[in-house]
């Protein structure tokens, strides 16, 4: 007996071939945002260290330890207001590492639904929802790192369970908080194996690419956030956002009523 069903279609093949075909579509803009984002990242650390580094270029080989403890020695006073202008260069960083996370996001998105990214309009936008992406954001990283904090399995599965949450907010930020993370809860049910796997093989695609003079892992890193997109629709059941759906028999499906085909 015939009957019309969501089937998302999860092959490996499949996902890592459109996630291919993304990246050589828009590979530029997505690594220059992953650049710059990198950049933000090392400012707090690069200003704290630049005296230190100094001594390096001058002859003076010390470890950051060794440099640290002559710097209280001479000049503490000094030092704690460095490590104060530090930990504001941390939050400041953080908010524009955040933004910058959303604009990725929305490109990677954008991307994917009309294979045209104009990043003009996505970076005036780029403060709309930006909050709420924030909240989302932090809010999924606590609730897994608590998992985490009482044993791996508890984290792991919360990691795989909330894993969409910060696409679902760049995506829609119309919703509301409990919307996104029930949303992420919803379309990652009855999956939890197969994304898994998928966690598995992006992390065996990042070391290849670390293994590639390090250079390679700017393209498996964009290849895995077009994969993670990719699963994202193939999982999302939004009407014209969602694969269509399939004719299939109950031969065609497994016990939990969905396609494998990897």
């Amino acid at each position: 007996m015939e009957n019309k069903t969501f089937v998302p279609e999860l092959g490996v093949s499949s996902v890592f071939g459109s996630a291919w075909e993304l990246t050589k579509k828009h590979f530029l803009p997505i690594f220059l945002l992953m650049l710059v984002g990198g950049m933000v990242y090392n400012i707090p650390n690069s200003y704290f260290y630049s005296s230190y580094y100094t001594e390096l270029l001058s002859g003076n080989y010390l470890t950051q330890e060794e440099w640290i403890t002559k710097q209280l020695d001479v000049d503490p006073v000094s030092l704690l207001q460095s490590y104060g202008v530090m930990l504001l260069l941390v939050l400041l960083c953080a908010f524009i590492r955040m933004y910058i996370d959303l604009v990725r996001n929305r490109v990677l998105l954008s991307a994917k639904e009309k294979d045209n990214v104009d990043m003009t309009a996505i970076m005036k936008g780029g403060f709309s929802g930006y909050w709420f992406f924030l909240v989302c954001t932090l809010l999924s990283g606590i609730i897994i790192g608590i998992g985490y904090m009482f044993c791996i399995l508890p984290g792991l599965f919360l990691h795989i369970r909330l894993m969409f949450v910060p696409i679902i907010a760049a995506n829609k930020p119309e919703l509301t908080l409990s919307e996104v993370f029930s949303r992420s809860w919803s379309i990652t049910k009855g999956h939890f194996f197969d994304l898994f796997l998928f966690a598995i093989i992006v992390v065996l695609i990042n070391i290849v690419g670390f293994l590639c003079c390090c250079v390679g892992l700017y393209v498996t890193s964009i290849i895995s956030e077009f994969m993670y997109v990719e699963l994202y629709y193939r999982l999302s059941n939004d009407g014209e956002k969602a694969l269509p759906t399939q004719d299939v028999t109950s031969d065609d499906r497994d016990a939990d009523g969905y396609n494998r085909s990897i």
